[in-house]
């Protein structure tokens, strides 16, 4: 499978941000190919410093598209 960026966007309701952290590659973070666990994933960021009742997030490979109104 060929390898490719991974981004975890976060929305952090208490901080009033959102966040896109590249996170290199799924095998960097011992998660096989594309199987990113919500496991996984809340661990991550929680490691980052947010608070998981606090916030959203998403797992892609794709940049996200932020808009402000």
């Amino acid at each position: 499978m060929k390898e490719q960026d991974i981004k975890i966007t976060v929305m952090d309701y208490f901080r009033g941000q959102v966040i896109v952290y590249p996170v290199a590659r799924a095998k960097d973070y011992a998660w096989p190919d594309d199987a990113i666990t919500s496991e996984d994933a809340e661990e991550f960021i929680t490691q980052k410093g947010h608070r998981l009742s606090d916030c959203y997030y998403m797992v892609s490979k794709e940049n996200p598209v932020l808009t402000s109104n």
